[in-house]
């Protein structure tokens, strides 16, 4: 996998740090008491190469998730540690029912969500973040060749029920047509 380390010696490390929310600091430092010694840089290194080895199974579960009639999608801010001062990313989630893909992009824009709802043709289930609606003014070509938003509504239960639904935004109006779940 990278400097004669083994795929099973890279995958543990990729296990640990995101299944057992085990830090590479940490992994190294565990390592060196059992009498390897290895700097948290090579795990680094091969966190990344496992990264690459499963870029093509992303890549085609991506596709998979933009191939639904309907997805979910949102955004939400995560903060890069970055010397001398953290930095504002944004995780980009699309979802259908039985997967999601993440994005982590440096902005949260009309553009980053053409990026990542890219070749997407059908209903967006979206929060009232604008870069949706934009999206859908944008017209034909803006993130697909039809791309149409749509959003959850709740209601209190103290009101009596609750709106539901994905629900296709009217192209002339721009509001969501909403029905009464019984």
């Amino acid at each position: 996998m990278g400097r004669g380390i083994s795929p099973e010696f890279a995958i543990e490390v990729a296990v640990s740090k995101y299944a057992d929310h085990l830090p590479l600091e940490r992994q190294a430092r565990i390592m060196r008491r059992e009498g390897l010694l290895v700097d948290s840089q090579t795990l680094w290194d091969q966190r990344a190469t496992v990264a690459d080895v499963l870029r093509p199974t992303y890549d085609g579960l991506g596709q998979y998730v933009l191939q639904a009639p309907i997805v979910g999608a949102d955004e939400t801010w995560w903060r890069l540690m970055e010397r001398p001062a953290a930095k504002r990313w944004w995780v980009w989630s699309v979802t259908r029912e039985d997967a999601v893909v993440y994005r982590i992009l440096e902005h949260r824009s009309q553009r980053a969500g053409r990026e990542v709802l890219a070749g997407f043709t059908g209903v967006v289930v979206a929060d009232g973040y604008g870069a949706y609606d934009a999206l859908v003014r944008a017209g034909p070509g803006a993130a697909s060749r039809s791309l149409t938003a749509g959003r959850m509504y709740g209601e209190s239960s103290s009101s009596g029920g609750a709106l539901s639904g994905a629900v296709p935004v009217n192209a002339r109006s721009h509001r969501p047509a909403v029905r009464r779940r019984a």
